[in-house]
């Protein structure tokens, strides 16, 4: 696939995003210029997106920055839409799909209310409706990055440790927040960062945020946005003002993963064959372009995203 070929899927399945507006609800108050914007999409996943909120909510109690938090839903849900507005959160509501999808796209699930908004943070994170904080994760992430210049996991980590269904299952039958640290689970192998990406705002914009044109369901959205990033600031572990997986260098922070099924098994808005066709556009496509017109895709999709 050339150049030209990911143009014209980024203009054939260009996102209307005037449209999308007009079928929004917004509920909560946006705070302009806060240190960072954590926007956290679900879709038909209440039971996760609650205890997510839970957690995050708790891990945010005693910090000393501004912050808003955005729960982006394609399936309205007054429950978490309460336990956002009962915490100070923003629940913005989208009653429909783009025409191109038909059907939830996780990377327009962060691009929407960052235009939306028009997001003013110095820092978003884009993280998942199943992934737990901790407090010393919010307070260490937030504290090193405050003057950070070069800042970034090295790819080959990723600073997730996935629960068993044991010990997801405690943390569903527990009504308060529970030491997490003391739960049966998988920890992190080698892999490719995603789930969680705390990026600066400039730096998300430079690269035209995700591409919900070329990804839906859920997706390799995290690993195009993360070789965009590369792309566009140097090779891994010195990328300016960009944070992928939920760690640094240190194994002291970690994000924990509720279980369950892997999405596209169990809805199957993601099957394999399109996630291999997903894979092969970024391996075989895009790297597989000279540094000079990966620049010219990247520039090109921000102009799309900035319009």
């Amino acid at each position: 696939m050339l150049l030209e070929n990911i143009k014209d899927l980024y203009l054939s399945n260009n996102i209307d995003y005037g449209s999308l507006f007009k079928q929004i609800k917004l509920f909560g108050d946006y705070e302009e210029g806060a240190y960072i914007d954590i926007f956290l999409p679900t879709y038909n996943r209440d039971s996760f997106t609650l205890k997510t909120l839970q957690y995050l909510f708790a891990s945010l109690q005693n910090i000393n920055y501004s912050y808003n938090v955005v729960c982006t839903s394609f399936n309205y849900s007054e429950e978490v839409k309460k336990t956002c507005l009962d915490n100070g959160g923003i629940y913005l509501y989208s009653s429909t799909f783009p025409k191109q999808h038909n059907t939830f796209s996780r990377a327009l699930s962060f691009d929407l209310p960052f235009k939306y908004l028009k997001c003013s943070s110095n820092w978003c994170m884009f993280t998942d409706c199943d992934l737990l904080v901790t407090p010393t994760f919010m307070e260490n992430t937030l504290n090193k990055l405050k003057g950070v210049t070069t800042w970034l996991q090295p790819y080959s980590y990723k600073r997730i440790t996935n629960l068993t269904e044991e010990g997801s299952q405690a943390v569903f039958q527990s009504e308060k927040c529970i030491d997490l640290t003391s739960l049966e689970a998988i920890y992190p192998k080698s892999g490719a960062p995603g789930g969680c990406v705390i990026v600066s705002n400039n730096l998300y914009k430079s690269v035209g945020g995700y591409d919900p044109e070329l990804f839906w369901g859920y997706g390799p959205e995290d690993a195009m946005f993360w070789v965009k990033l590369e792309c566009m600031v140097g090779e891994v572990g010195a990328i300016e003002g960009c944070h992928v997986g939920g760690a640094t260098y240190s194994n002291s922070e970690t994000l924990y993963h509720l279980y369950h099924e892997p999405q596209w098994m169990k809805t199957r808005t993601h099957k394999e064959q399109r996630h291999a066709y997903d894979m092969q556009l970024i391996h075989d496509s895009f790297f597989a372009l000279p540094y000079d017109k990966k620049l010219k895709l990247i520039e090109f999709k921000k102009e799309l995203y900035g319009n």
